[in-house]
């Protein structure tokens, strides 16, 4: 219950939203940065891809951490809900982020 109380305040959204923008603002320098230490060309495709790909299962994962930690429960599993995520997500990701990395890599 904490969580829906706390969520619906107008000054945690409006903190939320900042710190969402930063963290979107942030992603093209952590990106670089990442494709320098993991030693990633411009040209590599399918290494940016891996890479994108951790970066998202790691977000997956601190979002069961978080959920944990403010006691939210975990939606029941069904196999239509399942589907349904998977072709958002795939068509979501492929479509924009595909772009977006190709595009940090040629910059």
């Amino acid at each position: 219950m904490f969580a829906n109380d706390f969520f619906t305040r107008r000054s945690v959204v409006f903190a939320s939203a900042v710190i969402c923008t930063f963290l979107w603002g942030s992603s093209y320098p952590g990106i670089k940065t990442g494709y320098l230490l993991w030693q990633i060309e411009a040209d590599d495709i399918a290494s940016q891809m891996v890479f994108a790909g951790l970066r998202f299962l790691l977000a997956g994962v601190f979002l069961l951490i978080l959920m944990e930690v403010i006691g939210r429960k975990k939606e029941t599993f069904q196999w239509f809900k399942f589907r349904q995520v998977c072709l958002l997500g795939i068509t979501q990701t492929s479509f924009q982020y595909v772009f977006f990395y190709i595009g940090i890599a040629m910059h």
